[in-house]
């Protein structure tokens, strides 16, 4: 194991567990953005050294919004 994964481990334990989950759940949307992405034929796609920032796409498939933007967007308004 890692010393990264170690010391979340180590915090995981120290933390209340509704801030430990929280934390769990970003950890696993981060590793869920860096996953490869599957070519058409299903398997997994060259590795490119993209910085993530190149991934922000992803995350914010609509670009940059402001809250008020977001809320509009998935409230109507």
């Amino acid at each position: 194991m890692s010393i990264v994964a170690e010391q979340l481990d180590q915090r995981l334990r120290q933390l209340d567990p509704q801030t430990a989950a929280r934390v769990e759940r970003m950890v696993r949307e981060i590793l869920a953005i860096t996953a490869p992405i599957a070519s058409s034929k299903g398997a997994p796609a060259a590795h490119s050294s993209a910085p993530l920032s190149s991934l922000a796409g992803y995350a914010e498939p609509m670009g940059a919004m402001t809250n008020e933007e977001i809320d509009r967007a998935v409230y109507g308004g």
